[in-house]
């Protein structure tokens, strides 16, 4: 097995400073001591990073990014809309269900046009990355759940109120 190229070789206890930063490690890491921050430190890092990242005129974003982004942003814009819009109530089903499945076909298609950048990275960025969007995953689980149980409590509290 081959060593992670993002861990130097150099021993810590070196003492060299010049040595502790390798040439292959962004501007962005600290590397004193090789030390883990906390995870917060390392979040709100990685939240600068990505936001500098985000502002650079070096990084380029293909189209089909940019259409994938604009699908869901319109899609989901409707999808709202077509919860709250009421001159067409007796369609309303079925106006919802048909910007769900384009909403999920947006969504399908922005996942998908991302997966590829996966097989660039060695693997241990892949892995972080792979379990990055899991987390994501979870969390809107967690947040549709509990948004459904909040919502469910209200109905309940009002059609209790009310008789």
């Amino acid at each position: 097995m081959s060593e992670d190229a993002s861990i130097p070789a150099e021993s810590t206890e070196s003492g060299s400073e010049s040595e502790s930063k390798s040439k292959s490690e962004p501007d962005h890491v600290e590397t004193e001591s090789f030390q883990r921050r906390s995870p917060w430190k390392a979040a709100a890092s990685a939240l600068s990073y990505i936001q500098a990242a985000s502002r650079a005129d070096k990084v380029q974003i293909r189209t089909s990014d940019r259409v994938t982004i604009i699908a869901l942003l319109i899609a989901s814009i409707l999808e709202v809309l077509s919860l709250v819009y009421t001159p067409m109530a007796s369609m309303r089903l079925a106006f919802v269900v048909l910007l769900d499945l384009v909403l999920g076909g947006a969504l399908l298609m922005f996942v998908v046009y991302r997966l590829g950048i996966l097989s660039s990275m060695n693997h241990r960025q892949a892995i972080i990355s792979w379990q990055l969007m899991l987390g994501c995953l979870f969390a809107g689980i967690f947040i549709c759940i509990n948004s459904a149980v909040g919502i469910a409590f209200i109905v309940s509290s009002i059609k209790a109120d009310s008789f």
